[in-house]
């Protein structure tokens, strides 16, 4: 682990979050920086990693690794920085399609001896690698039908902030919006591609926001399995859930 050196950009909670992650797995050699220098203050004493102020003062050919947790809408700026110095490039679940085919262009024109990664954090969880073991294996027959529902309380994802005053509240990286391809990261893993898809958005208003905050799609899969999700982030309990049904029983996860 001393060889890896790490610049993580953005210190909201998911960057903190990262640093821990980072800590936990003996990795200690980490600088951070965020536009908000109080942000940068508190990770670099709370988590004793090195603060940078300045974007400027980024010496880029320094590091193996950039971590990137800022708004969705400028993760392609960082993620070209990245791609451009070589270095192993992780972001965040990102909603806003900008420059991105700019940066998969020119990491296809590099050495690729470096790591590009979009998060797909579900795909890892133990719960949905069973379940895809489960499905192969054919013990409980095909898939006939999936509904796959989530819902949270937005004001609830940070308590301390007011929702209007970060990315979620703005349509274009909407906290709705950004789950639906977080979830379809490992739904169609499981299931196979969207075909013959349709879908609904609605903006109820109730958040004194302007998003879209329920999002609906039914479709029929490459695996042929009719599919259905829906996000929202008006929940005041929080669900994730899906139900399978089988040709000889059933699964809820």
């Amino acid at each position: 682990m001393n060889n890896i050196r790490v610049i993580q950009i953005g210190v909201g909670s998911m960057g903190k979050r990262r640093i821990r992650n980072l800590k936990h797995i003996g990795i200690n050699n980490i600088d951070c920086y965020d536009i908000k220098s109080d942000r940068v203050k508190f990770a670099s004493e709370k988590y004793d990693v090195n603060p940078i102020y300045n974007l400027k003062d980024i010496d880029w050919k320094g590091y193996t690794h950039i971590i990137i947790s800022t708004p969705p809408d400028i993760h392609m700026f960082y993620a070209k920085i990245g791609v451009t110095y070589e270095l192993n490039t992780f972001i965040e679940a990102s909603v806003v399609d900008d420059n991105i085919n700019e940066v998969i262009d020119l990491y296809n024109k590099s050495n690729k001896k470096f790591l590009l990664a979009p998060s797909c954090t579900m795909r890892f969880d133990p719960i949905i690698i069973k379940t895809k073991e489960i499905i192969k294996s054919k013990s409980l027959g095909s898939v006939l039908n999936v509904n796959h529902y989530f819902g949270q309380y937005l004001p609830n994802w940070l308590p301390y902030e007011h929702i209007s005053d970060f990315y979620v509240s703005k349509e274009e990286t909407g906290a709705a919006r950004e789950i639906v391809p977080f979830d379809l990261v490992y739904l169609i893993w499981l299931f196979g591609y969207l075909d013959n898809s349709n879908g609904y958005m609605m903006k109820t208003g109730s958040l004194g926001i302007g998003i879209h905050d329920i999002y609906s799609i039914n479709a029929i899969t490459s695996n042929n399995i009719l599919f259905q999700m829906t996000i929202d982030v008006l929940s005041r309990v929080s669900y994730r859930e899906t139900k399978i049904i089988f040709e000889k029983g059933n699964i809820l996860f």
